[in-house]
C-alpha cells in the first residue's frame, strides 16, 4: 500500500507541476519574525496535528503518518528535530491531541480507525505505554485531551456510532467515560479546557442544528449553550480557551459565509465577531490567550491555501499571512511561549509534510558611546534588543567577540570598524549590522586625504597614462581602478605611482582610494582621460559604466572574442542587470557588439550530466546566458550572499569565491568584497566569460567534483549547523572555540534525523489542465485516506 501511495504522490504533484522543498523562511510580519522548519518529509505525515510547549518554549508535536497509518511524535531539542513512532498497530493516529505533564513528557489521544476506538499514549521516561480508553461503538473522533492539577488525562470526544459528546477521565486507576449531548447528532470538533477548580468545558459543533455550542461542568451537573446559530453551518473547526477569569473563548468557522469567527462570555452573555471575511477562511481553526489575555489564532486560508494567523493588540485584530508557499495551513496547532511568542504546527498539503512555524518579536538592537576617538579607544555597546533575547552575539570588527548582554569593547588599532549583533532566543535569531560605526585613530596623526594626477590625459588608442599619486598624510596602501574593466586589460593597481594603458577609445572615469593607518578616502575624476580611435574616433559614452552605450579598453581574451582591429563592431563595455532571479544582479561586459547585451542568470537546481559539484556547501549554482551581443572578452560579476549563510557556514566576508565551469573543470575566480547592507555580503568577481558558475566558500576541505555523503550539494543548508557563536564568522577573527547550546530533552530520546533546517528550491509550472488533474487525483487520495474531511463536518 505503501509504494502504491507514494507512487499517485509522486504522480499528483508531477500533473499539478508544484515541486517544493521545505526552507528556512524568516519573513517580517509586523512587529514578528517568522522562523519555519519541516520536522518530517518522510512519506505523507503531518496530519491532525497538536502542538504543545515546554518550560523551553520547545515545540512537541503529535500527528499522524498517513504513509504507514502511524501515531507519531517529533520534538525540538534546542538543535534538532527527533521524530518517533508511537504507535503502528493497525491504523492509527487521526484526530491527535497533545498536552505535556509536569515532567515535560508528552501524552496522547488519538483515534484507533481498525478499531474504531479512542486510546491514549503517555511517555514515562523510558518507553510509551498505550491504552484503549473506550471501545463501545465507533468512537474516538475529534479528540481533546488536558491534563488535570494531578496530571491525569481528560478527554472529549465524539461518538460516531450515537452521533453524541463524550467525556473520559482517569482517575488514577481506571477510565471513567459518560455521554455529555445526545440531543441530535453532536459532539463533532470538540475542544477541551480544564478551569481552575479541575472542572471541564467542551466547545463543539451541532450537526443537526448545524450550531456552536459550549458545555460546562459546575461540580454537579452540565449546563449547554448555544454559542452562534447560523442559517446553514457554523461552529466546525472550534477551539476553546479559558481566560484568567475561567470565562470561555471560542475560535470557529462559519461555514455559511466562510468567515473566521470568534466568540466571548462576558460572564452574562456571549458575543461573536467576525474576524477574518477574505475569501473561504477560517477552517482548522487553533486558539490561544496571551498572558493579558487577548486571543491569537491560526487557522487555513482555503482561497489562496495559505497558513494565517490572528490577533487581537487590546483595541483590534491584525491578520497576517505566515505562509504561502504551495498549499499549506491545513490541520493548524498554536501555543504561545512564556514570551508569549507564538508557534505553530501544521500541515503542508503540497510537499505533504509535517511543519512548524513559531513568530518571536526580538529584534536585534544596540548603541555604543563613544563611537570616535583617538587608541586605545574604549566603546561602551548597550543591547537595545527589543523581544526575549537570552543570547548575544557581537563581533566587534577587529576580530573580537562577545556574548554579554551589554559589552565594553576597546578598539588600539586606528581603522573604521563595522560591528554585529545577533540577538536571540532558544528558537530564532535577528542580525543588525552598523556599518564604518566605530572610526579610531591615532593619538596627533591623520587620516589620508586621497589625490592624483595623470598624463597625459587625452590622446589616441592605445594611451599610456601615467598617474601620480597626491595623498597626502603618508598613505601606505593604494586601489587604483583605470575605468577599464576587461580581465586581460587589468584595470585595477595597488602600486603608488602606476601607468596604464588603454587600448581602446573612450572616456573613463579614474578612482583612487588611499589608507593610512588611521582611515582612508577615496577620489574620483569622472571623464577624466579621453581616448580616440586612430581614425580620430573619440568613442562614445563613459567607460565608468554608468551608461549601456559605454566603451573602454580591453586587449586579450580568452573566449574567442575580437580584437579591437578585428573590424567585428566597436569595442566597449556596458552595465547590464541580470534577469533571472539568481544571487547575481549585474554584470559589467567588455567585448564588441555589446551595446545591447541581455543577460540572465538562472540558478541550476541540478547540474547538467557530466558536471561534478565544486563544494558540497555551495551557496548556489548559476547558469549565466548572454544575448544580443557580438562578442565578449570578460565581464565583471556582482553578486550577494547572506550574512546569514555565512554565520551558518563559520566564515568570514573575505571567505567566498565565484566559480566558472569551462573546458570541463571548475576554475575560482578573483573575487572582492565589497560590504554588508541589510544583513547581505556584496561581492564581484572576475571572468573571462560566462558559463555555468558557482558560488562557494574559499575555505573548504573538498576537492572540486566531489560531494559530502550527507548533504547533498544543491541544498547546502540540510547539513546540522551551530545555532551559537562561531569562531571567525563575519568579521570576527579572534580564533574563539564555536558554541553550541544544548538543552536536556523533555522528550524521549530517539534518533536524531538532522538538521532541522532545509533549504533550496525546485519550481516546476504546467498548464491548466495538469495543475487541474494533479489536484483531482491529490484530493482523491486525501479523501480515501480521511473520509471524514469529506463528511458533513468538513
Amino acid at each position: 500500500m505503501g509504494s502504491v501511495y507514494l507512487g499517485l504522490k509522486r504522480y499528483g504533484l508531477i500533473l499539478a507541476g508544484l515541486l517544493l522543498v521545505a526552507l528556512l523562511v524568516v519573513t517580517p510580519a509586523d512587529a514578528l519574525e517568522w522562523t519555519t522548519r519541516t520536522v518530517d518529509s518522510s512519506g505523507d505525515v503531518g496530519r491532525y496535528t497538536s502542538l504543545a510547549l515546554d518550560n523551553n518554549g520547545y515545540p512537541h508535536i503529535s500527528y499522524r503518518d498517513a504513509t504507514k497509518s502511524d501515531l507519531k511524535y517529533a520534538a525540538w531539542n534546542g538543535t534538532a528535530w527527533t521524530n518517533q513512532t508511537v504507535d503502528s498497530v493497525g491504523s492509527v493516529g487521526e484526530y491527535t491531541s497533545l498536552a505535556l505533564n509536569s515532567s515535560g513528557y508528552p501524552c496522547i489521544s488519538y483515534y484507533d480507525a481498525t478499531n474504531s476506538n479512542l486510546k491514549y499514549a503517555a511517555w514515562n521516561g523510558t518507553a510509551w505505554t498505550n491504552q484503549t480508553v473506550d471501545s463501545v461503538g465507533d468512537v474516538g473522533w475529534y479528540t481533546s485531551l488536558a491534563l488535570d492539577n494531578n496530571g491525569y488525562p481528560r478527554i472529549s470526544y465524539h461518538d460516531t456510532t450515537n452521533g453524541d459528546l463524550k467525556y473520559a477521565a482517569w482517575s488514577g486507576t481506571a477510565w471513567s467515560t459518560q455521554t455529555i449531548d445526545s440531543v441530535g447528532s453532536v459532539g463533532a470538533h470538540s475542544s477541551l479546557s480544564l478551569n481552575s477548580s479541575d472542572f471541564p468545558c467542551i466547545s463543539y459543533y451541532d450537526g443537526t442544528n448545524t450550531d456552536l455550542k459550549y458545555a460546562a461542568w459546575s461540580g454537579s451537573v452540565w449546563t449547554i449553550q448555544t454559542v452562534d446559530s447560523g442559517v446553514s453551518v457554523v461552529g466546525t473547526y472550534t477551539s476553546l480557551a479559558l481566560d484568567s477569569s475561567g470565562n470561555p473563548r471560542i475560535s470557529y468557522y462559519d461555514g455559511t459565509n466562510t468567515d473566521l469567527k470568534y466568540a466571548a462570555w462576558s460572564g452574562t452573555a456571549w458575543s461573536t465577531q467576525t474576524i477574518d471575511s477574505t475569501g473561504d477562511v477560517g477552517k482548522y481553526t487553533s486558539l490561544a490567550l496571551d498572558h493579558s489575555g487577548n486571543p491569537c489564532i491560526s487557522y487555513y486560508d482555503g482561497t489562496n491555501t495559505d497558513l494565517k494567523y490572528a490577533a487581537w493588540s487590546g483595541t483590534a485584530w491584525s491578520t497576517q499571512t505566515i505562509d504561502s508557499v504551495g498549499s499549506v495551513g491545513l490541520y493548524t496547532s498554536l501555543a504561545l511561549d512564556s514570551s508569549d511568542n507564538p508557534g505553530i504546527s501544521y500541515y503542508d498539503t503540497t510537499k505533504w509534510d509535517l511543519k512548524y512555524t513559531k513568530g518571536v518579536a526580538v529584534n536585534a538592537g544596540f548603541t555604543a558611546a563613544p563611537t570616535s576617538g583617538a587608541s586605545p579607544l574604549a566603546v561602551s555597546f548597550s543591547d537595545t534588543s527589543t523581544g526575549t533575547p537570552t543570547a548575544w552575539t557581537w563581533y566587534f570588527g577587529n576580530g573580537g567577540v562577545s556574548a554579554i548582554q551589554s559589552p565594553v569593547h576597546t578598539y588600539t588599532t586606528a581603522g573604521t570598524y563595522t560591528v554585529y549583533l545577533t540577538a536571540k532566543d532558544s528558537f530564532t535569531s535577528n542580525t543588525t549590522v552598523q556599518i564604518g560605526y566605530i572610526t579610531v585613530t591615532d593619538s596627533g596623526s591623520s587620516a589620508v586625504v586621497s589625490g592624483f594626477t595623470g598624463s597625459p590625459m587625452s590622446g589616441t588608442a592605445p594611451l599610456t597614462v601615467t598617474f601620480t599619486d597626491t595623498s597626502t598624510n603618508t598613505p601606505s596602501s593604494w586601489n587604483w581602478n583605470f575605468g577599464s574593466y576587461s580581465v586581460a586589460d587589468g584595470g585595477v593597481s595597488t602600486v603608488r605611482n602606476p601607468s596604464h594603458t588603454y587600448a581602446s577609445a573612450g572616456t573613463y572615469t579614474v578612482t583612487l582610494n588611499a589608507q593610512n593607518a588611521n582611515g582612508g578616502d577615496t577620489s574620483a575624476r569622472t571623464g577624466y582621460i579621453t581616448v580616440s580611435s586612430t581614425g580620430g574616433d573619440s568613442g562614445s559614452g563613459s567607460g565608468s559604466g554608468s551608461s549601456g552605450s559605454s566603451s573602454s579598453g580591453g586587449s586579450d581574451s580568452d573566449s574567442g572574442g575580437s580584437s579591437p582591429s578585428s573590424g567585428s563592431g566597436s569595442y566597449g563595455t556596458v552595465n547590464a542587470n541580470v534577469g533571472g532571479g539568481s544571487a547575481v544582479d549585474t554584470v559589467t561586459v567588455t567585448g564588441t557588439g555589446v551595446n545591447g547585451v541581455i543577460v540572465t542568470g538562472r540558478q541550476q537546481d541540478t547540474l547538467p550530466p557530466g558536471v561534478p559539484p565544486v563544494d558540497p556547501n555551495a551557496y548556489q549554482y548559476i547558469e549565466i546566458t548572454p544575448a544580443r551581443f557580438g562578442s565578449i572578452t570578460g565581464a565583471t560579476i556582482s553578486f550577494a550572499v547572506p550574512v546569514s549563510w555565512l554565520e551558518e557556514h563559520g566564515l568570514t566576508t573575505g571567505d567566498v569565491s565565484m566559480n566558472r565551469y569551462h573546458e570541463g573543470a571548475w576554475t575560482s575566480l578573483p573575487t572582492t568584497f565589497f560590504g554588508v547592507n541589510n544583513g547581505v555580503a556584496s561581492y564581484s568577481a572576475q571572468s573571462p566569460g560566462f558559463s555555468l558558475f558557482a558560488i562557494t566558500p574559499k575555505k573548504n576541505g573538498a576537492q572540486a567534483g566531489t560531494a559530502s555523503a550527507s548533504c547533498p550539494v544543491i541544498q547546502p543548508a540540510s547539513c546540522p549547523v551551530c545555532p551559537g557563536p562561531v569562531a571567525g564568522s563575519l568579521l570576527a577573527s579572534s580564533g574563539a572555540p564555536a558554541v553550541c547550546e544544548t538543552a536536556a530533552p523533555q522528550a524521549p530520546a530517539v534518533p536524531d534525523t538532522g538538521s532541522p533546517l532545509t533549504t533550496g528550491a525546485i519550481i516546476g509550472v504546467s498548464g491548466i489542465g495538469l495543475i487541474s488533474g494533479g489536484m483531482l487525483v491529490r484530493r482523491w487520495w486525501i479523501r480515501r485516506q480521511n473520509p471524514a474531511l469529506f463528511r458533513q463536518y468538513d
